[in-house]
């Protein structure tokens, strides 16, 4: 038939015959597509609802009854680049840390690493109609106008402070005032060698807690060393005896390093001999920054070693890889027990997400963290693991915390340039 000779209807209509043979082809594809987007959906655009700290995390070890005294978050890096402060100018720094409200609140104490940004960013525009549009509780009083007021908030007592880059004098000058003014101890850097070398001391849930931080990774100009500040680098001369210092005069010990590279979070063994230096000296926990992967976390001696929790706030998230992070919850209980919760999180536009779905890219997700923390157990087997579909659980004997720490020789060592 010469199909130029048909009129516009008799045209359609020989099309829509045609057609009938693949419609319950055409639909059963419609379908399974639609049934595929919709699973993957609450993973892309919507915060699943958060469960807050579980493991019987109220208060009480589900074995054996012992009550919990005191509880930490720790987190990994938090870099206030150009695409955070945007955020962060229009609904407020608490914006950033909303997410994970749930398991800040209970806790008693918080500390992360911390990369200034090269230029100090806008004051945040937060306002109410804002701030409801975005599903944001409220803030009592004034909203915090700076990164350090909203980590304040949210329990963060110290933050380990980390090389801001080239030339970025200013920067680092910029954060420690204002971690300063909002009341917040800055560890491993300073403006002057003892204010670098300075332990943070804080007594929370009725323990003595100390935290120093070191870092491998600052150029020779950078480094803070007798006569001028900068940021501490991790010396043997520096770490041994400050760590030693820390144990003998707290309950708990706690070590940020910042090391490694950017694009991996594997360590090197140069890190791993660091690592158990440190747990030889005292550190219970020691939690490596800088590469913005998760990275495995070992059990030496009961120190628990996390070489990386990847990036907690950053935009540095170039990858699907590198904004899988974890945020851990480290609960000491009345009979010595250290019950840590690992926390999956998905960065998205800067910001921490706790993975808690059940579709597919949710599930994803969270096993790719977990395997980068525990593989096939081997590095933690003297603690004991419980992985729950949701969070990773690590158990250790922390009984010297409650006791009062553990006695450390102090081989004497002192700086040399």
């Amino acid at each position: 038939m010469d199909m130029s000779k048909l009129t516009l209807q008799q045209k359609l209509m020989r099309a829509i015959k045609r057609d009938k043979r693949h419609v319950e082809r055409n639909v059963c594809i419609a379908l399974l597509i639609s049934i595929f987007i919709l699973t993957l959906l609450p993973g892309v655009g919507q915060d699943a609802a958060v469960p807050g700290p579980s493991y019987n995390y109220d208060g009480s070890s589900p074995e054996n009854g012992a009550a919990e005294i005191f509880s930490a978050i720790i987190v990994g890096d938090i870099y206030p680049g150009s695409a955070v402060e945007r955020a962060a100018a229009t609904y407020g720094y608490t914006y950033l840390l909303e997410p994970l409200r749930p398991f800040f609140e209970p806790a008693d104490f918080a500390t992360g690493g911390f990369t200034p940004a090269g230029e100090p960013g806008p004051r945040p525009l937060r306002t109410a109609a804002v701030a409801s549009a975005a599903g944001l509780s409220s803030v009592p009083g004034a909203p915090p106008e700076t990164v350090a007021q909203a980590l304040k908030m949210y329990k963060f007592n110290t933050v380990a402070l980390a090389y801001p880059g080239a030339g970025a004098a200013d920067p680092l000058k910029h954060a420690l005032s204002e971690f300063s003014q909002a009341g917040v101890d800055v560890v491993g850097a300073g403006i002057n060698f003892d204010q670098a070398r300075a332990i943070s001391y804080n007594y929370v849930g009725g323990v003595q807690v100390a935290v120093l931080g070191f870092s491998e990774a600052v150029p020779g100009e950078d480094r803070a060393r007798p006569d001028q500040g900068g940021v501490l680098p991790a010396n043997p001369y520096l770490y041994l005896p400050l760590t030693r210092e820390a144990r003998r005069n707290a309950d708990l010990v706690i070590v940020h390093v910042h090391w490694g590279s950017w694009d991996g979070a594997a360590p090197q063994p140069r890190q791993e001999d660091l690592a158990k230096a440190l747990a030889d000296a005292g550190a219970d926990l020691v939690i490596g920054h800088a590469p913005h992967h998760v990275g495995p976390v070992e059990e030496y001696n009961g120190t628990l070693i996390f070489y990386s929790l990847g990036s907690f706030i950053s935009d540095q998230t170039w990858t699907s890889s590198s904004r899988l992070a974890a945020a851990t919850r480290y609960a000491l209980l009345e009979d010595g027990t250290a019950a840590v919760q690992i926390i999956p999180l998905w960065v998205r536009e800067g910001r921490p997400h706790p993975i808690t779905g059940e579709n597919f890219l949710d599930r994803t997700r969270r096993a790719q963290i977990f395997r980068r923390l525990i593989g096939d157990g081997g590095s933690v087997e003297e603690a004991r693991a419980v992985h729950d579909g949701v969070y990773l659980y690590l158990e250790v004997d922390h009984s010297h915390v409650i006791k009062g720490g553990i006695e450390v020789a102090d081989q004497g060592a002192s700086y040399f340039q």
